[in-house]
């Protein structure tokens, strides 16, 4: 991040163009740093999945929270009953 507020804050100062600058300096720094990208990125990957699981677990908590309060209370009984171990299953 430095490296392109770096390249950026030149680019502006020579009156050239920031936005290509800061572009060509992440181009040269992928290219110099090809051997340890993997080890920097590796970090941004977990925090990555990490947030990704957090929003799909919200998700899901919502998305059930709202189907929960439309099942009535019949349906839900009637459903813990088909599971018991019962030999015949009655109707509900």
């Amino acid at each position: 991040m430095a490296l392109a507020i770096v390249c950026f804050s030149v680019a502006q100062s020579l009156h050239g163009t920031g936005y290509i600058a800061a572009f060509t300096g992440g181009l040269l720094f992928g290219f110099k740093a090809k051997e340890a990208t993997h080890k920097l990125v590796l970090a941004a990957e977990g925090t990555g999945e990490t947030l990704a699981l957090m929003t799909w677990m919200l998700f899901g908590a919502t998305f059930i929270g709202g189907i929960n309060e439309s099942i009535k209370s019949e349906v839900a009984i009637c459903i813990d009953s088909n599971k018991t171990a019962e030999t015949e299953s009655r109707p509900c």
